[in-house]
């Protein structure tokens, strides 16, 4: 129960962060024995490091692989 607890809580406050677009809303979180795994795509290094810190906070750092990508946009030239 506390691992999905756990998952709960950060997926609230990921979707709380009104800067957050929607693929970093739509990342996946997967907590096993109170490891958390984050994954899936974002649109800059700035989400992913802001997903993170809330799942350190969360789970306490060193619970947390963060697996996310970062997206590239393809270059227009």
């Amino acid at each position: 129960q506390t691992d999905v607890d756990t998952t709960a809580q950060i997926r609230k406050e990921i979707l709380a962060d009104a800067d957050m677009t929607t693929d970093a809303r739509n990342v996946k979180i997967i907590t096993l024995n109170g490891h958390v795994t984050l994954r899936g795509p974002v649109n800059t290094a700035a989400e992913k490091s802001r997903i993170a810190a809330i799942a350190d906070r969360i789970a306490s750092a060193g619970n947390v692989d963060n697996q996310l990508d970062v997206s590239t946009a393809p270059s227009s030239n």
